[in-house]
């Protein structure tokens, strides 16, 4: 059997996935890993993990019109060999990791957009 991290996306989705019969969309396939069938969950179904929230800035007596973004922004992909996890295969790039983080612009003014 073939080490499912030498595969290509092509390969590995072919390979694993199979046809769906309790899905209402025939074309799509459930992943299927060591027997295990994954749901679907429809990206539109996600809510964003970020909220954002209107600020006003006072620095010194001068006022801006802000807003702050805080949550869940992104995505980085770690090796499990640095980390101390042992996964199958080499252990390079087999991790994500959610990135958490904040931040606070002035929003443009009504004539600068």
């Amino acid at each position: 059997m073939t080490d499912s991290t030498s595969l290509s996306s092509a390969e590995f989705f072919e390979r694993y996935m199979i046809p769906n019969k309790h899905h209402s969309r025939s074309n799509n396939k459930p992943l299927i890993l060591d027997n295990m069938p994954y749901h679907f969950i429809d990206t539109n179904d996600i809510p964003p993990g970020y909220a954002e929230v209107d600020v006003l800035l006072d620095d010194n007596g001068v006022k801006f019109d802000c807003m702050l973004t805080a949550g869940h922004v992104g995505g980085m992909v770690r090796d499990s060999k640095d980390i101390g996890w042992e996964l199958q295969g080499s252990g390079v790039r087999d991790v994500v990791r959610p990135l958490v983080g904040w931040w606070m612009y002035e929003k443009p003014s009504s004539g600068n957009k």
